[in-house]
């Protein structure tokens, strides 16, 4: 799933024991020559997406490297998730 900013998806969850893990990427530069970059990641376990549904989330992105960022910055995802179980 390579879900772009502002757009709805959707897939299968076949455990609810299991976490959605997105990672955030800066498009590569220089019409397809350079390769996108990490910027970091986040890991939500589908049991609190679910106690959220419906409402914005926001979690704390963990940096790829953690020295690219200022002291006491820190990136901050905010998303919106709606569970529906089958």
């Amino acid at each position: 799933c390579n879900p772009v900013w502002g757009c709805s998806f959707k897939f299968d969850v076949f455990r609810i024991d299991t976490a959605m893990r997105i990672g955030i990427y800066r498009a590569g530069l220089g019409w397809g020559l350079l390769q996108d970059e990490l910027l970091g990641r986040v890991e939500i376990p589908f049991l609190d997406l679910e106690d959220w549904s419906g409402c914005p989330i926001g979690r704390v992105i963990e940096p790829e490297d953690p020295e690219s960022i200022p002291a006491g910055a820190c990136m901050f995802l905010e998303l919106q998730c709606t569970l529906e179980w089958l």
